[in-house]
């Protein structure tokens, strides 16, 4: 789509994206939903609602945006993880911890180490967008969740989240790729292709 969401073009397939266009993607029932309700040379401004528990929409102007990631990492300047509450199991296995009838296990995302996108706010309003390389032992073997949330309080967050995990770790600054993304998905380790960023561009 251009900068209006005036479609452009139908894909089976990723491309390049015009400078400023948009894209939308979907997989399965996701993509049939797009290609029924895509035309070419019209405009589709897709829409969300986000509901709580209850079913009601916490969704409001000030909310204009959603993203996934792994559990809370910094809060207050200090460690604080929920991975409970993000249906993931704890860090740690200390009963005060744990909910009702939640058990202690291993969580792949959380105890072993994978390389690490993490995005923070210092208490002066600095945003950091810190990425950590893995799954390399001659360069870095990434970080645990808990470990990426020391180095975001060292690093000064007051507040702080994981955002992609492994493969999905990709900096790039001004076309050049600063970091050693490894996708081990099956098949020769190479860079994984992403369809997803997030995106800092100065102001014109």
């Amino acid at each position: 789509m251009d900068g209006n969401w005036v479609v452009r073009e139908l894909r089976a397939a990723g491309g390049p994206i015009p400078p400023g266009g948009r894209a939308l993607q979907g997989i399965g029932a996701g993509a049939d939903w797009l290609r029924a309700h895509s035309e070419v040379g019209k405009a589709f401004k897709p829409g969300s609602t986000v509901r709580g528990r209850d079913g009601r929409s916490v969704t409001t102007p000030t909310l204009s945006a959603v993203a996934g990631g792994t559990p809370a990492l910094v809060r207050g300047g200090e460690v604080w993880m929920n991975p409970a509450a993000n249906g993931m199991s704890q860090a740690s296995c200390v009963p005060a911890q744990l909910g009702p009838g939640e058990k202690c296990r291993a969580n792949n995302t959380l105890l072993q180490r994978h390389a690490r996108t993490l995005a923070g706010v210092t208490a002066a309003g600095e945003l950091l967008l810190v990425t950590i390389d893995g799954r390399d032992p001659a360069l870095s073997v990434g970080a645990t969740l808990p470990e990426a949330a020391e180095v975001m309080k060292w690093l000064g967050a007051e507040d702080a989240v994981g955002m992609g995990s492994g493969g999905d770790t990709t900096l790039v600054a001004k076309d050049t790729l600063y970091n050693r993304p490894v996708d081990d998905w099956g098949g020769p380790l190479r860079e994984r292709p992403m369809s997803n960023a997030v995106v800092i561009v100065e102001k014109p």
